[in-house]
């Protein structure tokens, strides 16, 4: 998490250490919580903290009154609340609306909240967010204590086998991503299962990538809509001169939709945006071997 926040944003732990166990995969945990701390670190431009603590809550018909996705139970509560600027009413109410941002032009997608909102709920938990303008804004998470062997009261750890892949062999890999949070995720989570990624902003920054590297890049994994020439452009291109290379592309629904001839024209795999970094590391791996 620090490596991917940078040096200005500090992070500070208040974690109990009689927190309750919840169900679920812990990559899908991972990315959650890094892209809520990725999200404190750009409401604090200037540098700031960002405290992550856990508590153990009993939630009862009380609570569930006054909160709406509420339901009563025994939780633990994950916080992320940081020291910048915050958030005023009408921000406040948008925030999960997918591509809903408050960041300029070029400086990130919208997606990281409204992707938070959708890994909780599976998890069957729900997020709330406490915010005012000048007081920062946190973050609460309510997951359900997992208690083995009794029925209903949290969900089961996921049995697909995506968290119990095999590590990456040491290959390259090109991430081809003008989001600048996506791309840093992507690239430490690769770096984290065995991968040696490469990154890169446009099809032009890719294609010196592609020929400095040429014979032992691995896989190419871009984005269809970037700055100047497409993912498609550049998948041609990399295919030309680096036919052994694999290529994965993704992108959101309505820019693949109009795409997708032309993706299945070229024998495309490709994965939709938003996904979730386990679902990403599955599919790395299958064209991989």
């Amino acid at each position: 998490l620090q490596r991917i926040i940078g040096e200005d944003v500090r992070i500070e732990t208040r974690l109990d250490p009689e927190a309750w166990p919840v169900g679920g995969d812990p990559e899908l945990l991972t990315q959650m919580l890094v892209n809520l701390v990725v999200n404190a670190r750009d409401a604090m431009p200037e540098g700031g903290t960002v405290i992550i603590a856990t508590a153990n809550r009993v939630v009862d018909a009380s609570f569930c009154a006054q909160h709406l996705e509420a339901r009563p139970g025994q939780y633990c509560r994950l916080s992320v609340a940081d020291t910048g600027a915050g958030m005023d009413e009408v921000t406040l109410s948008r925030i999960f609306e997918p591509f809903f941002t408050t960041k300029e032009a070029g400086q990130g997608s919208g997606l990281g909240l409204s992707v938070v909102y959708g890994l909780v709920r599976d998890l069957g938990g729900w997020i709330e967010v406490a915010s005012r303008p000048r007081q920062g804004t946190t973050f609460y998470i309510y997951l359900p204590r997992y208690l083995a062997g009794e029925e209903g009261c949290a969900l089961e750890p996921r049995s697909d086998g995506i968290s119990t892949l095999p590590a990456g062999r040491n290959e390259q890999i090109l991430v081809v991503e003008d989001d600048p949070d996506i791309r840093r995720i992507v690239v430490a989570y690769l770096e984290g299962h065995g991968y040696r990624p490469l990154a890169a902003a446009t099809a032009e920054e890719a294609m010196v990538l592609v020929e400095e590297h040429e014979g032992a890049l691995d896989l190419v994994f871009a984005d269809v809509v970037l700055p100047g020439r497409s993912g498609l452009e550049l998948a041609r291109q990399v295919r030309e001169i680096c036919p052994q290379c694999r290529i994965l592309l993704t992108s959101g629904y309505t820019d693949l939709k109009s795409r997708i001839e032309e993706i299945k024209e070229l024998g495309l795999p490709y994965i939709d945006k938003p996904y979730r970094l386990p679902t990403l590391l599955a599919r790395i791996h299958d064209l991989l071997r």
